[in-house]
């Protein structure tokens, strides 16, 4: 029900209207993944990153085997937030969910590192990141 109300403010153009909706259906105990990534997503283009974060690290708590995608943009959210070592958590999970760029997953990985003024571990990643790199 709330989905279909979400999608019509959509449809009218109102993403104001359509987020409050989703974030009505995550208080309600919603748990599809997808619509909780589109209420994420939403949250973030509005600018409240800390709120996005919260509901996908709340998908991982239902779906904890979500793929890279999800660990990935939730690992960017916490290193944007201030909080590399729970991005380090997340981009762990990205890089052992076999990415489709890894040379992208060990460069980020390589940012939380550094973050953390773990230096060595930063520099392996960044040597990891080039190893991958394609060409």
């Amino acid at each position: 029900m709330y989905e279909v109300v979400a999608d019509a403010y959509l449809a009218k153009g109102d993403k104001k209207s359509a987020m409050a909706e989703l974030e009505r259906y995550a208080r309600a105990g919603g748990r599809f993944p997808e619509t909780l990534k589109q209420l994420a997503a939403m949250q973030e283009e509005a600018g409240d990153r800390k709120a996005a974060a919260a509901t996908l690290t709340r998908i991982n708590y239902v779906y904890p085997v979500q793929g890279e995608d999800l660990h990935r943009k939730l690992g960017e959210l916490w290193l944007d937030l201030g909080q590399p070592d729970r991005a380090l958590v997340e981009l762990q999970a990205a890089l052992a969910s076999k990415p489709l760029d890894p040379a992208a997953a060990h460069f980020r990985l390589a940012q939380a590192y550094h973050k953390l003024g773990r230096v060595q571990q930063a520099k392996d990643e960044l040597f990891s990141a080039l190893e991958a790199a394609p060409g």
